[in-house]
């Protein structure tokens, strides 16, 4: 075992403990101790476990070995400390003071980094009625009872798109994808581009654009090896990575041979979208969905008290979720999407312990509507312990008439393209 708590080599442990001397070596483990503690935090957050517990037993062996350095010093100092920083070389030496300095820095930096989420591997309840991915989905939601649950299975669950019953519940298994493409796999040659005949999908489009991307209200989506092409207004403007629909024709023109790489175009606008009340969402990757402007591929909206659990939202045309009043986000990741992360308008609304970056990737235009989360005409909204940074617009805003609005512990993380709060009345 290396030991770079003390000294950087497990063979000078001894002589490096020595020399710090007993106050600094006390010091130097509650380091230790107290870094474990916040990463081992992140970890049990990530799985599902409970980070009260961990800690708990954290604190309990950083006591011990506090009662007894002599033995439990190395052990327990080295693993934390190999991981994330080289404590010796920075506090050998130093007195008292600086520790305490050096110490109360660390635990800063490591409390304030997010938990992670996103879905997690663990099995459906037993109850749930499992879907295989190449089975549909819609008709067992259709035969199932009010309140039924259902598995789905690890795979792609291509082109699926669910309009769930009453207080339904859908699960997956850590590694179950709902996408909402279909592969493009006959291409014919049209002078210099690679032609797809027979697509017939044609979204509203909604939404204001910044004047470099015209095209970004056109939902429709083409992905070359699950990297998005821009899709422009005339056949002129296709190149490598920029593609063009024909809708009146029902072609897609690339510039790029397909024979080599896996091409995908959106068809379905959503993978859930229902007036049916309580429904839970969990442990999900919700992928390339054509959804609207405004409107997610989770589309709770008109629904009321929906819950979205442990999910990952990425590569959507507009919105990842889109809130309606009772609606619960936690522990998601939701990213790349084309517009907006989060929208939505409701009352009480909560919105924690999640991811939100890298939204607005087709760069709608941000005094519209773009970036993080923003609600409207919403009250008794709570955003807690999120953490939003990255976006092409306001990372959080609530707007047009909010009220009664808590931000709470947030993480908005000043880039090269700014986050910031917008606030409307009663927010704090």
């Amino acid at each position: 075992m290396n030991c770079d708590c003390a000294s950087g080599s497990h063979d000078n442990t001894r002589l490096n403990r020595a020399r710090l001397g007993s106050e600094d070596s006390y010091v130097l483990l509650a380091c230790c101790v107290l870094t474990g503690y916040a990463l081992l935090g992140n970890v049990s957050a990530y799985f599902g476990h409970r980070p009260i517990l961990v800690g708990e037993l954290t604190f309990i062996a950083g006591s011990l070995a506090l009662l007894r350095p002599r033995r439990l010093i190395a052990l327990l100092a080295s693993a934390p400390c190999n991981l994330h920083t080289n404590l010796s070389r920075a506090l050998a030496g130093r007195r008292m003071p600086r520790l305490a300095v050096g110490l109360t820095a660390l635990i800063w930096l490591v409390s304030a980094q997010p938990a992670l989420c996103g879905p997690v591997e663990e099995p459906c309840p037993a109850d749930a009625i499992p879907i295989l991915p190449d089975q549909p989905i819609q008709p067992a939601v259709d035969r199932a009872e009010i309140g039924a649950a259902f598995c789905l299975k690890n795979g792609i669950h291509r082109s699926q798109a669910v309009r769930p019953r009453k207080n339904q519940r859908f699960y997956g298994e850590g590694r179950t994808i709902l996408n909402g493409s279909r592969v493009l796999t006959e291409f014919s040659r049209e002078g210099t581009y690679w032609v797809a005949s027979g697509q017939t999908q044609q979204g509203r489009r909604v939404g204001s654009c910044v004047k470099s991307m015209p095209a970004c209200n056109l939902p429709e989506a083409v992905f070359v090896d699950n990297v998005p092409l821009t899709q422009v207004l005339t056949k002129n403007d296709v190149t490598s990575d920029r593609f063009y629909f024909d809708h009146s024709a029902g072609k897609i023109f690339l510039a790029i041979d397909p024979s080599a790489h896996t091409i995908e175009v959106t068809v379905a606008a959503f993978a859930f979208d229902s007036t049916a009340p309580g429904i839970l969402i969990k442990n999900l990757i919700i992928e390339k969905y054509a959804s609207v402007g405004q409107k997610g591929a989770v589309q709770a909206q008109d629904a009321i008290g929906w819950v979205v659990e442990n999910c990952e939202l990425r590569l959507n045309s507009a919105a990842g979720i889109a809130v309606g009043s009772g609606t619960r986000i936690r522990d998601c990741e939701v990213h790349h999407n084309g517009q907006i992360g989060i929208t939505g308008v409701g009352h009480d609304v909560v919105i924690e312990r999640n991811r939100v970056f890298e939204n607005n990737t087709r760069e709608f235009n941000p005094n519209w509507e773009a970036g993080g989360v923003k609600l409207a005409v919403s009250s008794n909204v709570v955003m807690r312990d999120n953490f939003v940074y990255n976006n092409r617009g306001p990372g959080l805003w609530c707007d047009i008439e909010c009220r009664d609005v808590l931000y709470e512990a947030m993480s908005p993380k000043e880039t090269a393209k700014p986050e910031y709060f917008t606030r409307s009345r009663s927010q704090r």
